[in-house]
């Protein structure tokens, strides 16, 4: 299976929707990481990334959310124009 941006980017927005857990990212990540076969534009950003995430299931170590967004920035998936105040509350997190 080839490991892509698209693919990052779904698992770590299921993580942040609440739909899959940190354990099961993390165990995700782990499984990933045997197949080395990464989309070779983004294979640095995918690398690490992994490797960080496969680490969240060990006691005391946490990614902070910000982490997760900025990995979605890197993937041109999500772009920070300024902060608003919410005028409506939002569920999930989409991309486009």
């Amino acid at each position: 299976m080839k490991i892509t941006k698209e693919l990052l980017a779904k698992k770590i927005l299921e993580y942040l929707n609440r739909k899959i857990t940190s354990d099961e990212l993390a165990e995700w990540a782990e499984n990933v990481m045997i197949e080395s076969d990464y989309q070779s534009e983004y294979f640095s950003i995918i690398s690490e990334t992994l490797a960080k995430i496969g680490l969240i299931n060990v006691k005391s170590f946490e990614l902070p959310i910000a982490f997760y967004l900025n990995i979605l920035v890197k993937l041109d998936f999500f772009t920070v124009f300024g902060l608003e105040p919410a005028t409506e509350k939002v569920k999930e997190f989409v991309y486009a």
